[in-house]
């Protein structure tokens, strides 16, 4: 079966794999960052863009998550790439935190400067959950 797409991909999307943030996440994507289902390729990982700010620390899995990056930029070459982190983050906590210097609760928003040594094209944003309405913020 070949997968025929009438939709341009515009986005290759990073998140994090949380499972109960996804489906905020996938609002976030649609109504505030007005990507439609379809044009959008998106690539779940524990942390989401955090090891792309730790490659020596996190050498593996930075490698990997480059990897999936760059094998969807040979099949959406025009996409933009967009990294999203959102606050409390478990996987950050557990493995970005010890090697960060100063530590804050906007955490995963300290790693964008790094991150974007790396993409410098990069679209990021940082993400708070909501609870009263069920969805995301950008911050």
């Amino acid at each position: 079966m070949q997968y025929n797409s009438q939709k341009t991909v515009r986005a290759i999307v990073v998140c994090c794999v949380q499972a109960d943030l996804l489906g905020g996440f996938l609002r976030f994507i649609t109504e505030d960052l007005g990507y439609e289902m379809g044009t959008f390729a998106l690539i779940c990982i524990p942390g989401g863009p955090t090891p792309l700010a730790y490659p020596d620390q996190m050498e593996k899995e930075c490698r990997i998550l480059d990897h999936q990056i760059q094998f969807c930029g040979t099949l959406y070459p025009a996409a933009e790439l967009v990294l999203i982190a959102h606050k409390g983050c478990k996987y950050h906590e557990r493995y970005a935190l010890p090697h960060q210097e100063v530590s804050d609760t906007d955490h995963p928003k300290n790693d964008f400067p790094a991150i974007r040594n790396r993409y410098p094209l990069c679209r990021t944003h940082y993400v708070r959950q909501n609870l009263q309405i069920g969805r995301l913020e950008s911050t």
